[in-house]
């Protein structure tokens, strides 16, 4: 009985929130807040409209002249309105037409926000950051802003972005999916707010991603904006043999924006000359083959890479609420690595022989992408996204491996055609409750040809997703859905049809300001790559071949998590992850060989806890650390491997806007371990970098120079690879010994050239009650 009086609430809510939709009428109430000092509107502050006993009956935000209009449901006794930086306002409701409302600044809540550098909401399903000059301060680009962001690293190194460990981040401008350089180079003044959303649903579950950051910019420039940026890097220790250059980052963008229309060109290009010492074991039953150790004045590694692209697209906005983008995008790569080693064979322990081998890997890839996107918003509480994208893709790759009067040459040729459609809509009956509903289409062919063999496979997927938000009580928040992909797979004359349920469950409390949890339920598809599914062989020496998998089948991870917000700056979460057919490398042998293939294992787990806090030093200075201790095991067949890790990202920067100058020290342990079947794999680096920056020319150039000191501290310099079976085993190690010492110079500059073309100006009093219905529906 209890549970259908909840259900019966519920409708009775929903048919209410749905007929307040109608358009104004006398019983509506609006009014116009300013700021009390400057007169000026308040944009985006929240309206809530309670009963005489607080609980929440409704509520919108103000637009941009600070006007709002909703029609109060029953039983509503008073109003609250709340914005970042102001005193809550709380008063009853004695007139429909509340004329003009102002609001006082909170110094305290404002001190608290400069020193921290930006204001931090946690929401349910994101982390939303509102940004400030001082969180600005110190930074040449938007990947510089993003990584003082708590709970996302920058990686100097690799210029890569990561959150919670994770690397798979897609980066958003506006909600828009664009070319990832442009968004990591944006100027950080133009960016207004950022969204971190660390469980993406929907489409971007499914493309992958572990994560999704929305970069929203300020709508009131018109100009022009160019930033042009290189990073190079130098071995002044001789740890790269001859050559002091190591690699080299540059990239360029330039937009125009003006009314209505953005347009932009982004390209950028990388560059590498390293050479690495190598070395390995290989022991197969009784034979053993050992190569000469490492060499660090003449490493037996090289490898000459290079990668570039170019984008050019815009933004069209048909009116207030509809936005129409496209984007084309070309990127190519280059490969060019050899390796040679000197080998001793041996026999139950007695010397057989000595011997030589080179492996050669040279190929190619290009790929052109375009993309057409749509973003609207109907009334005040529904919006439409919709993308399309077509992308064509050739490539080839050569490997040769010689060992004496052993050679084996695979040379493969491989083409791919890729479609994807997406649309999105969103509705939020009232504050209490909204729904987000998607499908999706993809449909992929790829081929890979080798000495007139030809593997083709095609794929066709649908995706259907539903999402529920509800707030059933004023500390608690839900939010509940998931996805139901099917999808047809052709190959090699046989085809199958596949079906995946991807659930997704978040609850959230929030006791106070100060503290919240949420526990969290999410799953993600993991599908296997074209190159796992190949079936040609390549051989990696005389008794080893490398061979791919047709029958694996997707992999569904699952994440369980408990998320403490506390204080709103320190982030604790204890999580167990697993996975039961995880696509896991496994050797298996036949007669005299040994197959480096794929399987579906049969328990992946990684369980562990992670944290992320900034410690806010003073008005200039700030530390910012992230921490994941954790095991990961995997399983299959009787077989398994379990391995512990601690991963530690740890920032100190003192930043002074008065002179233009930025020091401070990062420590990246982030050297990781991954359980295989067989043994483990190891991935990444760790290093301390310490940098300094100068700003010029009113901060359009900024010069930073980095140095990697040669420390210990705990840090890993080796990558290394075991594998080992009843009658196998295998351990190679690389060197990044070139870490040490390294130097890299970066210079940035943006220049811009423009205005504001969207002033606020306050709304003369005793005329809101002459406006338009307006305000944007929560």
């Amino acid at each position: 009985m209890l549970g259908k009086k909840k259900i019966f609430s519920v409708l009775i809510l929903v048919s209410l929130c749905l007929i307040s939709v109608s358009a104004k009428n006398a019983a509506d109430i609006s009014a116009t807040v300013k700021d009390r000092q400057t007169k000026q509107p308040i944009e985006f502050a929240t309206v809530e409209l309670l009963s005489a006993k607080d609980s929440l009956l409704g509520g919108c935000i103000t637009d941009s002249k600070g006007y709002f209009e909703i029609t109060p449901p029953v039983k509503t006794g008073k109003v609250r309105i709340r914005y970042l930086g102001y005193k809550d306002l709380e008063m009853a409701i004695k007139d429909r037409n509340l004329g003009t409302i102002l609001m006082d600044e909170d110094s305290r809540q404002l001190n608290e926000v400069a020193v921290k550098g930006s204001a931090r909401q946690n929401k349910i399903d994101r982390d939303v950051f509102a940004i400030t000059k001082e969180m600005r301060a110190g930074t040449a680009t938007s990947q510089e802003l993003l990584g003082k962001l708590s709970g996302v690293n920058y990686n100097r190194y690799d210029k890569s972005i990561s959150v919670n460990g994770s690397s798979k981040v897609l980066i958003l401008i506006d909600g828009v999916e664009k070319d990832q350089q442009l968004a990591k180079t944006l100027s950080p003044e133009r960016i207004e707010r950022v969204e971190v959303i660390k469980d993406p649903v929907g489409k971007y579950a499914t493309d992958g991603y572990t994560a999704v950051i929305n970069i929203v910019l300020k709508k009131d420039y018109s100009g022009i904006d160019f930033y042009i940026g290189n990073t190079s890097f130098f071995d002044i220790a001789g740890n790269n043999g001859t050559q002091r250059f190591l690699q080299d980052y540059g990239n360029l963008n330039f937009t125009y924006t003006y009314k209505k229309l953005n347009l932009y060109m982004s390209g950028w290009g990388y560059g590498n000359n390293l050479q690495l010492p190598t070395d390995y074991i290989k022991k197969y039953g009784s034979v053993t083959t050992t190569s000469d150790p490492f060499d660090f004045d003449h490493p037996n590694g090289k490898m000459k890479d290079a990668n570039g692209n170019v984008s050019v697209g815009g933004d069209y906005a048909l009116s207030k609420n509809h936005t129409i983008s496209a984007e084309v995008n070309w990127s190519g790569d280059r490969q060019n690595e050899k390796f040679t080693n000197n080998l001793t064979n041996s026999v139950n322990g007695n010397f057989l022989s000595r011997s030589s081998s080179e492996t050669f890997t040279q190929g190619h890839n290009n790929n052109l992408t375009t993309t057409v996107s749509y973003n609207g918003k109907f009334g005040q509480k529904s919006t439409l996204t919709s993308d399309l994208r077509y992308a064509f893709g050739k490539g080839v790759s050569n490997n040769l491996y010689e060992q004496d009067n052993f050679s084996s040459l695979s040379y493969i040729d491989k083409s791919n055609h890729y479609l994807r459609f997406n649309v999105g809509y969103t509705y939020q009956f009232s504050p209490l409750l909204s729904l987000e509903a998607g499908y999706g289409l993809k449909n992929q062919d790829n081929t890979n040809k080798l000495s007139g063999a030809s593997f083709t496979y095609h794929e066709l997927k649908n995706r259907f997703s539903l999402y529920v938000s509800y707030q059933p009580l004023k500390q608690w928040k839900i939010k509940g859905g998931g996805i139901l992909e099917t999808y047809h797979q052709k190959y090699e004359g046989s085809s199958r049809d596949v079906n995946a349920f991807l659930p997704y469950f978040n609850l959230q409390y929030v006791p106070s300001q100060k503290f919240n949890v949420v526990a969290k339920y999410h799953t993600f598809a993991d599908y296997p790559s074209m190159d796992q599914l190949t079936p040609f062989k390549t051989a990696s020496d005389s008794l080893t071949w490398n061979i791919g998998n047709p029958d694996l089948k997707t992999a569904i991870y699952q994440k369980l998590g408990l998320e403490f917000h506390i204080l709103n700056f320190l982030t604790i979460e204890p999580y167990y992850h697993f996975d039961n057919n995880r696509i896991a490398s496994y050797v298996s042998q036949s007669g005299k060989y040994y197959f480096v293939g794929n399987v579906n294992a049969d328990l992946y787990e990684r369980y562990g806890v992670q944290a992320n806090f900034t410690l806010p030093l003073s008005k200039y200075i700030f530390w910012q650390n992230s921490f994941d201790f954790y095991k990961n095991h995997l399983k299959y067949n009787g077989e398994g491997t379990t391995v512990k890790n601690s991963i530690i990202n740890s920032t100190l920067v003192y930043v002074n806007p008065k002179i233009g100058l930025t020091t401070g020290a990062v420590l990246q342990k982030q050297l990781y371990k991954n359980a295989a079947i067989q043994g483990y794999t190891s991935d990444n680096n760790d290093m301390l970098i310490l940098l300094i920056s100068k700003s010029l020319m009113k901060q359009k150039l900024n010069m930073t120079l980095l140095y990697m000191p040669p420390v210990k501290m705990g840090l890993t310099y080796e990558q290394t690879i075991v594998t080992q079976t009843t009658n196998y085993y295998q351990q190679s190690r690389a060197s990044l010994n070139l870490i040490k010492n390294l130097v890299l110079f970066e210079i940035n500059y943006h220049f811009n050239a423009g205005k504001e073309v969207k002033k606020r100006e306050s709304v003369p009093d005793g005329d809101a009650s002459k406006k338009k219905p307006g305000g944007i529906g929560l």
